[in-house]
């Protein structure tokens, strides 16, 4: 399923975003929530997050923020459109601008586009300026390297600038789950991963044995279940992983 919100309008697009995923997750409780944006593209984490079945609830919240205005992902993105609008995942498409061509595809395929620009007065107008996009990947990073001052700084960052819960948990599991995976993994082909992440796992590696890993997960696993019956606070659950 695919939604698009695009026009000049930024600070309206990013409201009906968050109302949108508000309503996605009333009706989704379970979903995971990822975001991609330039800062954190990951051609090979999309394609997993849309191939692969979340051991949670095989549908998920999918953002993608500002990619079509983005070089290194528009190409990408538009030759999976039918992919996205197909995918029983939800993923959301947000920018500021798309290019007529670009749009008349998304509009056969989408199941809704909003377009929100800002008024023009005197021939011109003000494009709101863009906000840095959270640091997830790294936080989850910082994590994987067992770098306890920088996986809190980060982790400082991802509170202040408001993040869902279940959106940085939903990274780290990734990260977590495919360092798992590849621990044993001879290559990439043995555990079906892309070259880049399953490099990535086995730089990570040495500093985990497996047996943490698995603790690791264990304890995401449970701390995402406790938090959605509300016998912990999430965010704060999550920082503990900061000194762990």
């Amino acid at each position: 399923m695919l939604y698009v919100i695009h026009g000049t309008d930024t600070q309206k697009g990013r409201s009906k975003l968050q109302s949108l995923v508000g309503v996605l997750q009333s009706k989704r409780p379970d979903a995971t929530l990822f975001r991609l944006s330039p800062e954190n593209w990951n051609q090979g984490f999309l394609d997993e997050v849309l191939s692969g079945v979340n051991l949670f609830t095989p549908k998920n919240i999918i953002i993608l923020d500002s990619l079509i205005s983005n070089k290194e992902s528009v190409d990408y993105i538009e030759e999976r459109i039918g992919e996205l609008s197909g995918s029983e995942h939800v993923c959301i498409i947000l920018d500021s601008k798309i290019n007529k061509a670009l749009l008349t595809k998304l509009e056969k395929k989408a199941e809704k586009i909003e377009e929100h620009n800002l008024k023009v007065i005197g021939g011109e107008g003000t494009i709101g300026g863009g906000k840095k996009a959270p640091q997830t990947f790294a936080f989850a990073d910082a994590l994987a390297s067992r770098n306890k001052v920088n996986s809190w700084k980060l982790f400082q960052e991802l509170s202040l600038d408001s993040l869902a819960a279940e959106e940085i948990h939903g990274v780290v599991w990734w990260q977590f789950k495919s360092l798992y995976m590849a621990y044993d993994a001879q290559s990439a082909h043995d555990v079906d991963m892309k070259p880049y992440t399953f490099s990535k796992c086995q730089s990570f590696k040495k500093n985990w044995k497996k047996e943490e890993l698995a603790i690791f997960l264990d304890s995401l696993l449970d701390m995402y279940h406790k938090a959605h019956r509300g016998e912990v606070d999430f965010m704060i659950e999550l920082e503990r992983l900061c000194f762990s």
